[in-house]
């Protein structure tokens, strides 16, 4: 399992990544699994905060089965759209 500051380097990389091919052409989607899940509260807010903006340019797909983190998903993305699927 990578250590919690290699996922946290992944995703910043993925969202420079996406950011930089954005810029240069057609918007990719973005699916988020469970990435967070090893982020302390406060991180992970503002990791769901800067998906929220993202999303304001491209479609972002956030899974996870972590109550908490639907809670503070919900949260980040204010008024915009967010979509709970309940088993």
């Amino acid at each position: 399992m990578p250590s919690k500051w290699v996922l946290k380097f992944y995703l910043a990389l993925r969202l420079s990544s996406l950011e930089k091919f954005s810029a240069d052409g057609e918007p990719l989607p973005l699916l988020v699994d469970d990435a967070l899940v090893n982020f302390d509260d406060a991180r992970a807010q503002a990791a769901l905060k800067v998906l929220a903006d993202l999303a304001a340019t491209t479609q972002v797909i956030f899974f996870t089965h972590h109550k908490h983190m639907v809670h503070l998903a919900g949260e980040a993305v204010g008024g915009q759209i967010f979509h709970e699927i309940v088993k």
